[in-house]
């Protein structure tokens, strides 16, 4: 048997919308194998990108590690580019926030531009998020998305991710079917 690991995400979105981790727990689900019951997974809403580095995140972290510290853990920031090739501001902030990951020993997920634009092919308007995510779910659409488009290493690249990158170093994937 496996190690038991915790894994805490870290996103953007607030927690009475988690429509990051409504989308990041059938990404999840859709690849990996939790069927040994060695992994748990945990979120941190950071309410906005900008609150990554707010003591009230950093405590939350904390406190979600200190419940058990035998397991090992690991904090997984999870961020969109946004327009990183057209913004310079969005550019030098998303360089600030992979500094602060590698600073942290903190992985980084991103996705360019950002998570519903990956996944479903377009922006969604802030106060739809909730609601496509909750279709997402319902409609099965993770099944459509080609898997290499979450593999992506290169951050510049619209429409990519590294989140089965980052996470297949972590978990056990399912057994073809």
């Amino acid at each position: 048997m496996k190690k038991p690991i915790l894994i805490i995400f870290v996103v953007e979105s607030e927690k009475r919308n988690q429509s990051d981790n409504r989308y990041i727990g059938k990404l999840l689900e859709k690849r990996y194998d939790f069927s040994q019951n060695d992994v748990t997974i945990r979120y941190v809403n950071m309410g906005g990108k900008c609150n990554y580095k707010k003591s009230s995140v950093i405590s939350q972290i904390k406190k979600i590690v200190n419940i058990d510290r035998k397991i090992e853990n690991h904090v997984i920031y999870c961020f969109d580019t946004d327009k990183i090739d057209s913004n310079y501001d969005e550019k030098t902030r998303f360089e600030e926030e992979l500094e602060y990951c590698s600073t942290n020993n903190y992985s980084l997920i991103w996705f360019n531009y950002n998570i519903e634009y990956v996944l479903l092919g377009c922006d969604v308007e802030k106060n739809k998020k909730k609601n496509e995510a909750i279709k997402f779910l319902k409609n099965n659409k993770s099944n459509n998305i080609d898997e290499k488009k979450l593999l992506e290493n290169n951050y510049n690249k619209k429409g990519y991710s590294n989140f089965y990158a980052v996470l297949d170093k972590l978990l056990t994937k399912k057994l073809p079917q």
